[in-house]
């Protein structure tokens, strides 16, 4: 009996031989059969398992508690105001462009077509402008007033004119300009309404009448102090020297009713500086035929 019981075995002790081990040993075994009959060819990680391989055990800890209520943006009042008016406004645009619905907004907001449509009401013209050929030009003293701070000072602040009164019916109130004619005042007014000049003054064609009309729109503005007409005015005039130096005599001649020579920064001086430098592209290319017998005894009294 010694004997036998010195050869019994021992009883097995140790994780690897106790029966959890067993049970973890069986589970593993059954899922890599599963494995092998599975007909999933591609990879065997599964989507919805986070890998928490390379984590600290507070990230583990974090990723397994999921989204919070604070990180869930629950719709608002505000957010759902502004989802509905923004669908609502691509619903109006959609309708809008299938009705073919004109576009209002421009209409309104178009503020130089709102002006130039007012100039050619006449029950909005309160004032008459006469040039050199007694023809009768509306226009309104406000727009003039704006641009012109000589002419506001004489419709609204008493300032005395000799040539601004009532016309011959007494009703209605004239502004006599008499070396304008008619096209020229009613440049005048065009721009004062639209901010640009008439398409029958463009610097594209020099031609003499042109030059007389654009000479008589800038002494306009010289005498009543239309600084943007006047500006504009005097480079187109310059540019039409510069392309055609024979049109600086008729500019002379058209401002020779200004008494000496004029100022330096002036178009008639411009013009007079052209001819004394290029006598030969101006006076005696045929310049002279367009100047009267006041404007040649000028240019031949100039010591210069």
């Amino acid at each position: 009996d010694g004997r036998a019981s010195l050869f019994c075995p021992l009883p097995k002790r140790g994780f690897f031989y106790s029966n959890a081990y067993s049970k973890h040993k069986q589970k593993r075994k059954g899922k890599e059969k599963n494995h092998e009959h599975s007909d999933d060819a591609g990879s065997s990680v599964d989507d919805d398992i986070h890998l928490k391989r390379d984590l600290s055990r507070r990230e583990r800890n974090f990723s397994n508690q999921g989204p919070s209520s604070r990180d869930v943006m629950a719709p608002t009042n505000v957010t759902a105001y502004l989802a509905a008016r923004v669908g609502s406004e691509s619903h109006f645009i959609a309708a809008r462009r299938e009705s073919k619905m004109p576009n209002v907004a421009v209409g309104i907001y178009d503020h130089g077509a709102a002006l130039s449509s007012g100039s050619v009401k006449g029950h909005m013209m309160d004032i008459s402008l006469v040039g050199k050929d007694d023809v009768l030009v509306k226009a309104a003293r406000f727009i003039l007033a704006c641009y012109s701070p000589v002419l506001e000072e004489v419709f609204y602040k008493g300032r005395e004119c000799l040539h601004y009164h009532k016309s011959d019916d007494g009703v209605g109130l004239q502004l006599v300009v008499g070396f304008c004619s008619e096209e020229v005042l009613l440049a005048a007014v065009h721009h004062c309404f639209s901010g640009e000049l008439p398409t029958e003054f463009s610097t594209t064609s020099p031609r003499e009448q042109v030059v007389r009309n654009l000479a008589q729109l800038n002494h306009f503005a010289y005498m009543y102090k239309f600084s943007g007409l006047g500006e504009v005015t005097y480079k187109a005039l310059r540019k039409l020297i510069n392309a055609r130096p024979v049109l600086s005599c008729a500019i002379f001649d058209e401002l020779s009713y200004r008494e000496g020579v004029g100022s330096i920064d002036s178009i008639k001086r411009y013009a007079l500086d052209t001819m004394r430098e290029m006598p030969m592209d101006t006076l005696l290319a045929g310049g002279v035929q367009w100047m009267r017998e006041e404007s040649v005894e000028a240019i031949m009294q100039d010591q210069d």
